[in-house]
Order: C-alpha cells, then sequence, then structure tokens
C-alpha cells in the first residue's frame, strides 16, 4: 500500500512557475506515493484535490495523510504579507500536531523579517526532510537543510524548434509579478527593455507568468521562449525556462531568488547577465542588457556546462523520498 502524501504549495492560482513545480513533482511522486494536492480551485487533470480555504477539508486532509510534502517554491517568505507565511506555517504545526511527517522540497526560503526567521528556523528543525534551492536559503537557515535546486528544471520543456522569419532580433520580456514590483521600478524596465531593442535593432514580445490567460499552456509558454532570440525575466522561472531551452537570457532583479539562481553559473566578471532595478536607470538597464547580448554564445555555454549539476541536485530530493 502507497504511502499517502498531501502535496502543498501555491497551487490552481495559474502562475506558470507553481503550475510547473505542480506538474514536475506529480510527475515524480506519483508513480510511487498515493499524492492529494492541496490547491485554489478545480483542475481536471488532478484526480485528488482538496480547497486549500476549506479548514475542514484541511484537517481532515492532513489527518489522513502520512506525509505532508511543500513542492517547491518560496512559501516561507514574508515579502508578499505576513498572512501568506502564517498559512503555510499553520500547515506545518497542523501537521505536526497529527504526528505526521513533514517534508519540505526545494524551497526558496526568505526575504523574511527576524522574528519569522526565528519561527521558520524553528519548525524546520523538526521537519524530517528539507531542501533548499539556493545558497542564500541555506545561509538563512544557517544550514539546517540539504542544498537542491528548483525542480521546475526536471520538467519536460521542448517546444518546436521554429525559424524568426522576420530578421528582426525578438527579444521576449517576462515581467514581474504585479503588487511585488512598484509602479516606477516597472517603468523603468520596460523603459530599459525598449531602449535596449532599439539599440539591436530588434522588437519586444511580453509574456507574462501570471494571470493564466496570458499563457494558454505551458507549451505555449515553451514555444514563446523557445522562439526568442533574447529573453529578459524578472521571474525566477524566466530564467530556468530560458535554460532549458538554450536561449541566452539576462535577469532584472529586485529579488534574491534571481541573484542566487545566475550565481550557480561561471560566467565571469564581465559577463555575468543581471541588472539590479535598485537604483537602475533605463539607460543603465539597456547597456547591461547590450553586453549580455554581444556575450550570448559565452552565456549560453556557461549554462550549458552548469546545467546538469543543478538538475542531478534537483533530482536527489525525490531519490530521498522513496525512504521515507
Amino acid at each position: 500500500m502507497p504511502k499517502k502524501i498531501l502535496l502543498a504549495g501555491y497551487y490552481g492560482f495559474g502562475n506558470l512557475g507553481d503550475e510547473l513545480l505542480l506538474k514536475t513533482h506529480l510527475s515524480k511522486l506519483a508513480p510511487h506515493f498515493d499524492v492529494t494536492v492541496l490547491m485554489e480551485g478545480h483542475d481536471p487533470e488532478i484526480r485528488n484535490a482538496v480547497d486549500r480555504w476549506s479548514p475542514l477539508k484541511i484537517i481532515s486532509a492532513v489527518r489522513n495523510c502520512d506525509i505532508l510534502v511543500f513542492g517547491g517554491g518560496g512559501i516561507l517568505q514574508d515579502k508578499s504579507g505576513f498572512l501568506s507565511f502564517f498559512y503555510y506555517v499553520s500547515l506545518i504545526l497542523l501537521a505536526r500536531f497529527f504526528g505526521k511527517k513533514t517534508v519540505l522540497l526545494g524551497q526558496g526560503i526568505g526575504p523574511l523579517n527576524p522574528v519569522n526567521a526565528r519561527i521558520a528556523r524553528t519548525l524546520l528543525k523538526r521537519a524530517d526532510f528539507v531542501s533548499v534551492r539556493d545558497r542564500d536559503s541555506l545561509k538563512l537557515i544557517e544550514g539546517q537543510a540539504r542544498l537542491s535546486a528548483d525542480a521546475v528544471l526536471l520538467c519536460d520543456a521542448q517546444a518546436p524548434v521554429s525559424k524568426n522569419l522576420n530578421p528582426k532580433p525578438r527579444i521576449l520580456f517576462i515581467p514581474g509579478l504585479d503588487g511585488m514590483i512598484n509602479d516606477i521600478h516597472k517603468r523603468t524596465a520596460i523603459e530599459g527593455v525598449e531602449r535596449f531593442a532599439r539599440e539591436i535593432g530588434g522588437q519586444v514580445e511580453t509574456l507574462a507568468f501570471q494571470p493564466q490567460n496570458a499563457w494558454k499552456t505551458p507549451q505555449d509558454a515553451f514555444g514563446k521562449i523557445s522562439s526568442a532570440d533574447f529573453v529578459v525575466s524578472l521571474r525566477l522561472h524566466g530564467l530556468i525556462l530560458s535554460s532549458l531551452l538554450k536561449k541566452p537570457f539576462a535577469g532584472i532583479s529586485m529579488d534574491p531568488k534571481i541573484d542566487s539562481f545566475i550565481r550557480e553559473f561561471d560566467f565571469g566578471e564581465t559577463a555575468v547577465p543581471r541588472v539590479l532595478l535598485d537604483n537602475a536607470t533605463a539607460e543603465s538597464i539597456s547597456q547591461k542588457l547590450l553586453e549580455s547580448w554581444h556575450h550570448k554564445e559565452r552565456l549560453l555555454k556557461a549554462v550549458e556546462t552548469g546545467l546538469p549539476g543543478l538538475k542531478s541536485r534537483a533530482q536527489t530530493d525525490f531519490e530521498g523520498m522513496k525512504g521515507l
């Protein structure tokens, strides 16, 4: 009889990165466990799902599972508000109350204020297995985890090969999540990307990761990334998918997780494809993107070299799950 897993995360909200995390975790866990998903809304492809907003259903699901698994993402953070942090902390405490095993896979921890950071460290000490997706998260929780990588690195990101019949280079811009970036920074980023496109005689297309009406299926998003000549992303999973689809990229960063991912690769000192949005101007963003564009072959080589190690780290999480 397979053990029962309750899989929790920011699932069902139409955010491409989190939906890919869900699909990847299901593909890796379902062959070995009986998996129920705690999620928003209804997905006809998910056989067993529980409404994440129903306290009674949540209590029943936790009580009836063997292992509560948090599958990827950045659930232990308070940047999006205390209520989100409190929601996931409550799930961990509920699992402990019922004596269930608790597992956190490939997590990005933080940002957290000092009080919430202490709460997170205390809870993670008592978890049965914890892995984090980057070294900054590992440092924040004082090494109380195994270093893994984001599970989206293991998704089947494939797209048909398409030729850009337009002679203009195609620049794909993946903006940040509304509410997580202010209007001034948003305008600066857009103006910087547009200025860069003019410098190289290119055209800009935009792919928002949320809401879902911006993309019909993950394959639709894969196709848009694959057909681009260069990707500029304010989203971590935009960079990860660009890596998987062998597309040169640059990250515009207001989030430590973008910095952490880019530091996984040896780009050299002069070609790091990252722009810090704080205090940046449209001109400085354009210049940094132009530099990355001119070094795109070197960037692709660095990603090709570093990607297998990241995938191996992510895969180890699921090998470890089999022993629980």
